[in-house]
């Protein structure tokens, strides 16, 4: 049995192999049956995987069993061995037992094994030689411990198939945001992705929906395999209509294994279908709905629950930096108005401000190349917010010395000047110079943070670059975002610290453990202490990161680097940001990462990184 476990078949015939060898035991009669059934996790029942001497009339009678139902479904119900005298014909001359036998690891239960055993064995006798009851028992045991191993391998092989094919989902979703698509666009070829998941309805039918408009409305952006009168009627959804529109008023997922009262939007002939409806979402509020068909009664997993919540929680990133970035433009196309109507005086500095801004859109541009665009979004909407402040009171302090010049002029050219005058227009020159070229200074530093910054971690080029300094361009870059908590960064570096290395992914590992903190580490309102500390060992680089919050349970300590765990599901958490840190250290910069916490008192992140690459 142990050899035909271990050939390179498909499960179904090793099983098959194996109940061959299982009833060719002397005790079992030639002439008997036996079964395997496999516990099938999506439907929560016993389905035949192997049978000897049975006719498809008898195997449909078999399949599949629900726990607890006749006798294979006692002994899966008690987890223990169960056996029965039978009677095969009317006549009570064909007198056989029939052993059911659970298959389980560690009273888990993979399946069952059904055997039809000889007449003696039926009567309990222990005759012609044959083995003691307890024997026969603990024969039937090894057996069905040899299927359980050949089980846990079919299983360990479904759910490898399933990882790859989140990741394989996930991975080209984010690949199709690095292309210089519309919106529009990006939703109906992420639609054409999820769609192409084995377990949907074999039609691909399927739509997504943004929620616009005042009021609020369910508009339908990308569809796949809708029929005309559907899309007519699906193309606006007020919010609690259907199961879409509850959906997106809930903020809930919705699945349905069949249609019912919820699905309100129905036409004549419509094929019986079932759904899910999940909300994409982004810190707790519901920017749309992902719609899917699936086939009538499929039944819910908790992996596709979290399959389907992690493609939402990327499509919510994506969304918000495609509106941000529209807003981006909008102001960008605002403030290239308003320098043009400059004058001639302020022409250099004003030159400066809009190449600075060019570069700033063209770093924003990269940004749609980058694999990790979802925190870099937010961080060019909090730059570009800081930039205007200062550009607007340039502007204002601009335009107002030219109002106070042409005042004078006239004044002047009309010989009505008197000392007066000019020396409260000097005064005026004076303070609105001042807070032009302040004001441009402080537009320029933040410039210069965010374009280092934001370039490396697009561009990952290794280059030689001065550890401390590069620090707290990252955290100055990060300040719109920081500001809007009370939290403290400080950083403890040697001004002194060289680093050859990949700028960018260091900025990444940075920015992600920053963003972590202020996700997860704090409640609302609560101020905490960040430190950020490297020191030089031999030749090697150790940076601590370390902040005062709530702390990591136990529990969750181990699971924090693997990928879609997160205990902010549906309130902007993806899961994804320690796991692409882990990877940054352990593949990019050939470091090692590890975690520290102690619950409501302090997490330490401590990565070891090499000094040259």
């Amino acid at each position: 049995m142990l050899r035909a476990s271990l050939s390179q078949v498909s499960t179904q015939e090793q099983l098959t192999q194996i109940l061959r060898l299982i009833m060719s035991a002397p005790w079992i009669s030639p002439a008997a049956k036996g079964r395997i059934y496999l516990y099938d996790k999506r439907t929560r029942m016993l389905r035949v995987s192997a049978h000897v001497n049975y006719t498809m009339e008898e195997l449909d009678s078999f399949a599949p069993i629900p726990s607890a139902e006749c006798l294979c479904g006692t002994s899966a119900s008690t987890r223990d061995i169960v056996f029965m005298p039978t009677a095969l014909g009317g006549d009570q001359t064909q007198m056989c037992g029939h052993y059911c036998v659970p298959i389980k690891s560690n009273d888990r239960l993979l399946g069952l094994l059904g055997i039809y055993v000889a007449e003696a064995v039926g009567y309990g006798a222990q005759r012609a030689g044959l083995p003691a009851p307890c024997e026969r028992e603990m024969f039937l045991k090894i057996a069905a411990n040899t299927i359980a191993g050949i089980a846990l391998r079919k299983e360990a092989h479904e759910n490898l198939t399933g990882n790859y094919l989140i990741q394989d989902v996930i991975n080209k979703i984010l690949h199709l945001s690095l292309e210089s698509i519309s919106l529009q666009e990006h939703l109906q070829k992420t639609l054409d992705i999820i769609s192409s998941v084995s377990w949907l309805s074999n039609k691909y039918t399927g739509s997504i929906f943004l929620i616009e408009g005042h009021p609020k409305m369910l508009v339908m952006k990308a569809h796949r395999g809708f029929p005309l009168n559907l899309h007519g009627v699906c193309s606006v959804l007020p919010l609690g209509k259907c199961l879409c529109g509850l959906c997106a008023l809930t903020g809930k997922i919705i699945f349905k294994s069949t249609i019912d009262d919820k699905h309100e939007v129905k036409y004549d002939g419509m094929p019986d279908h079932g759904h899910y409806c999940i909300p994409i979402k982004s810190k707790g509020q519901v920017l749309g709905v992902i719609n899917l068909y699936v086939r009538r009664g499929h039944v819910s997993t908790q992996e596709e629950e979290e399959f389907l919540v992690s493609v939402a929680n990327t499509l919510a990133g994506i969304v918000e930096r495609k509106r941000t970035e529209d807003e981006l433009k909008k102001h960008h196309d605002q403030l290239e108005e308003i320098v043009k109507e400059r004058t001639d005086e302020l022409t250099i500095a004003c030159n400066k401000a809009i190449d600075a801004n060019e570069e700033l859109k063209q770093s924003q541009e990269m940004l749609i190349h980058a694999e990790k665009m979802a925190s870099l979004g937010q961080l060019v909407a909090g730059v570009a917010h800081e930039i205007n402040t200062p550009i607007g009171i340039a502007v204002t302090s601009s335009s107002h010395l030219e109002l106070a010049t042409k005042k004078i002029s006239a004044m002047f050219y009309d010989k009505q000047i008197t000392r007066t005058d000019l020396e409260k227009y000097i005064s005026v020159a004076r303070e609105d110079s001042d807070l032009i070229v302040k004001n441009l200074f402080r537009a320029g530093d933040l410039i210069r943070s965010f374009k280092m910054v934001s370039a490396d971690q697009t561009s990952w080029e290794k280059r030689q670059f001065n550890l401390k300094s590069y620090l707290n361009d990252i955290v100055m870059s990060l300040s719109p975002q920081l500001r809007r908590t009370p939290h403290v960064v400080t950083i403890k570096c040697d001004e002194t610290l060289e680093l050859n290395s990949y700028p960018g992914a260091f900025a990444q590992i940075i920015t992600n453990l920053l963003m972590n903190s202020v996700l997860h580490a704090y409640d609302e309102g609560a101020k905490g202490t960040i430190l950020i500390e490297a020191v030089p060992l031999d030749d090697e680089i150790i940076l601590r990161y370390r902040d005062d919050g709530k702390g990591i349970p136990e529990a969750n300590l181990k699971k924090i680097f693997d990928p879609f765990f997160t205990t902010k599901r549906g309130q902007g958490g993806s899961g994804l940001g320690l796991y692409i840190t882990f990877n940054i250290v352990t593949q990019t910069l050939k470091g090692s990462i590890v975690c520290e916490s102690e619950v409501g008192k302090i997490t330490v992140f401590t990565v070891t990184l090499p000094n040259v690459l």
